[in-house]
């Protein structure tokens, strides 16, 4: 209605179209809150929380850990988040070029399309 000419856009009936919408966002909005307290596991799957170092700790084994990189152009970086210890952080002198190629070459290692296991090539354990 908006893009039609000025003497077809209805002025009352874009309002009512407002407050209608208005009106449905606010019941929307109600209706959320009452899922999420009566049923906060569901409404936890709908839309999880943002992970936090709190939340992933809670959530590891003594003997597990969360490790998240992130590869820039020219640096990568890496969070480490164990059960008991405090957030590791760490800048990499690599960026995601050099990393996809050396993930190529270890890929080719591990699996060089040969047919027998005299034709497989030495892996470079360096």
């Amino acid at each position: 209605m908006l893009s039609a000419p000025p003497n077809q856009q209805l002025p009352a009936v874009q309002e009512k179209i407002r407050a209608d919408i208005t009106g449905f966002k606010s019941q929307r909005e109600d209706l959320k809150k009452e899922i999420e307290r009566k049923f906060p596991d569901y409404a936890e799957l709908l839309e999880p929380k943002p992970a936090s170092i709190e939340r992933t700790q809670k959530a590891l084994k003594p003997d597990e850990v969360l490790v998240s990189w992130y590869f820039g152009d020219n640096v990568a970086y890496v969070w480490a988040i164990t059960k008991d210890r405090s957030a590791q952080f760490a800048q990499l002198a690599v960026g995601r070029t050099q990393v996809a190629k050396e993930v190529a070459q270890l890929r080719k290692s591990l699996d060089s399309g040969v047919a027998t296991i005299d034709e497989i090539p030495p892996f470079d354990v360096a």
